[in-house]
């Protein structure tokens, strides 16, 4: 039994990424954080249109005190 059939007729790519990211802030007023290393992690879809520099991208990514929602175009690499 099938549930859903997509087909879309437009020239293109569609992709799903991950993405993980640490860092560390030095901050002198503050030493007792300033060790500590803080790590953010997510996700997203991109789309691109007949070539690859024509490419939209949309993630969530989650850190340690909020999360971020973006929307870009081009690749990021």
């Amino acid at each position: 039994m099938r549930l859903i059939r997509l087909w879309f007729p437009l020239p293109g790519e569609l992709g799903a990424f991950a993405a993980v990211d640490a860092g560390r802030v030095f901050y002198n007023a503050d030493p007792a954080e300033a060790d500590g290393w803080h790590i953010g992690t997510g996700g997203g879809l991109w789309v691109s249109f007949l070539k690859r520099q024509a490419t939209l991208s949309a993630a969530l990514l989650e850190g340690e005190d909020r999360i971020g929602a973006y929307l870009r175009t081009g690749m990021m690499f």
